[in-house]
């Protein structure tokens, strides 16, 4: 299975990847010009985080254990057969926030449509606008292997921790 991984040291926190996304995924018009314009503004489906120091793409990590799926009372969130990806279903979403409350990552959002929604890695497309839209290559496709976990579990031990208890002093 593929996963999107960050490594922090290639992010400028441009946020094109959060421009692109919201352009692709949510605009109306699917073209900048328009996208500005429009009511409600499209909202990307990741977050570009930043102390100055370090940026920190925020994007749904598929966890394991997926705690936004076992706290949907609707059903909302599910996953996907074919792909094994945690999506949200708006049109079941009856804008509980239990979701949002339980995501250790704050990855999933809520709209003025009063829906959650999140990163589901684009999966009804061929490859993640925020991987492809990213100019330094910090946004990566790879195959979820062992040594993709490995890396993931460290990151989000070190960097990850240590990043959000930066950001809270």
């Amino acid at each position: 299975m593929k996963t999107i991984m960050v490594d922090m040291d290639l992010c400028v926190g441009c946020k094109t990847c959060e421009l692109q996304c919201a352009i692709t995924r949510t605009s109306k018009n699917k073209e900048f010009i328009k996208a500005v314009l429009e009511e409600p503004a499209p909202r990307p489906r990741i977050d570009v985080q930043s102390d100055g120091d370090e940026n920190l793409p925020i994007q749904c990590r598929q966890c394991e254990d997926m705690p936004c799926y076992y706290a949907c009372p609707s059903g909302a969130i599910y996953v996907d057969d074919e792909t094994n990806k945690v999506v949200i279903d708006d049109e079941k979403c009856i804008a509980c926030w239990m979701c949002v409350m339980v995501c250790p990552f704050a990855a999933v959002n809520t709209l003025e449509e009063k829906k959650a929604d999140k990163c589901d890695m684009c999966i009804f497309m061929d490859y993640p606008v925020c991987v492809d839209s990213c100019p330094t290559g910090a946004l990566q496709y790879v195959e979820s292997d062992d040594d993709a976990r490995e890396i993931k579990v460290k990151r989000s031990q070190n960097n990850i921790v240590n990043y959000i208890k930066g950001r809270s002093k």
